[in-house]
């Protein structure tokens, strides 16, 4: 039974990952259609 509650929390982990990742990403496009593609030092 630990094995499963194991298992289970690693694959929500491993969402909320996945998750997180496809929200930097859309948040790094956003800044840089915002900013262009031209270097910017912040």
């Amino acid at each position: 039974m630990a094995s499963d509650l194991a298992a289970s929390l690693e694959d929500l982990i491993g969402q909320l990952r996945a998750v997180d990742m496809d929200e930097v990403k859309s948040q790094i496009a956003a800044h840089e259609a915002e900013h262009g593609t031209e270097p910017h030092t912040h």
